[in-house]
């Protein structure tokens, strides 16, 4: 909670994470969604327009969400992420 605020965005970054962690360990299988932050939006649309860490609600998860589906396609979207996410280094 932040000012009082539930934020969607992180919570669901929290989540995700954990599957995809479990998931290229081979523990679970492939999970719907992927972890949305900064990176990921960049990629889409909503490039400039949403920030991951502001999503208070379940309705702007899920255009994000979208928007990465569109992008994803034909993919999923844990596939599409596992390929697309890179941390720049500060090396």
């Amino acid at each position: 909670m932040r000012d009082g605020r539930y934020r969607y965005g992180v919570a669901q970054k929290l989540l995700n994470l954990v599957l995809k962690y479990h998931w290229c360990l081979g523990q679970i299988s492939e999970p719907p969604h992927c972890p949305i932050d900064r990176i990921i939006i960049e990629k889409t649309h909503l490039r400039g327009r949403v920030n991951w860490t502001e999503i208070v609600d379940e309705d702007q998860y899920r255009a994000v969400i979208e928007a990465v589906r569109r992008k994803a396609e034909p993919e999923s979207i844990a596939r599409w992420e596992l390929r697309n996410y890179r941390r720049r280094s500060s090396l």
